[in-house]
């Protein structure tokens, strides 16, 4: 085979593969508190529209931090309450190119309600009825017993399914790995 035929090649494979490898990042994981406890959440349960809405209120991008796990530059705190799931909150990395230290800011769900416009806020935070039907959510929490490093595909030692339909549980079920 010539140089430039071989080359071509290479280069072709290279661009069919490269998006494959790009989603095989694994994710880090919303925070969800159950019962007042800290579960991790493996998932982003925001719709498409309202990840738009938040990323246009949030800092902009170049001075969040983020990377390849986490490509949004925050993560969100939800709860349970009852059969119902909110928004909590939304944390920010940050980074101060002038002192080059990292902070955090927090936006309560009071301080997101006109992001979340539509949507019920109350002092448990935002009702998340944005949640599709028939969505089911999983939350872990002890040790990561499998990992595979793509988006949310691990279990930890405990885990809690959710199916949910407008942000209200339909039905939960308890996992040991």
């Amino acid at each position: 085979m010539t140089r430039p035929v071989s080359r071509s090649i290479f280069i072709a494979v290279l661009l069919f593969l490269g998006p494959l490898c790009a989603r095989a990042t694994g994710l880090s994981p919303d925070n969800i508190y159950i019962n007042g406890e800290k579960w991790v959440l493996l998932a982003r349960p925001l719709s498409k529209e309202l990840k738009g809405r938040l990323d246009a209120f949030l800092p902009p991008h170049d001075s969040r931090v983020w990377h390849t796990a986490n490509p949004e530059g925050y993560t969100c705190i939800w709860s349970i309450e009852g059969n119902r799931i909110y928004l909590k909150a939304v944390e920010v990395d940050m980074y101060d190119s002038k002192s080059k230290k990292e902070y955090t800011v927090t936006y309560t769900a009071d301080t997101l309600k006109n992001v979340f416009k539509g949507y019920r806020c109350t002092r448990k935070g935002i009702a998340a009825k944005w949640i599709d039907p028939g969505t089911t959510l999983r939350a872990g929490k002890g040790k990561v017993v499998r990992y595979v490093h793509a988006g949310y595909n691990r279990n930890h030692e405990t885990e809690m399914h959710f199916r949910v339909r407008n942000g209200k549980i339909m039905a939960r079920s308890h996992h040991n790995f």
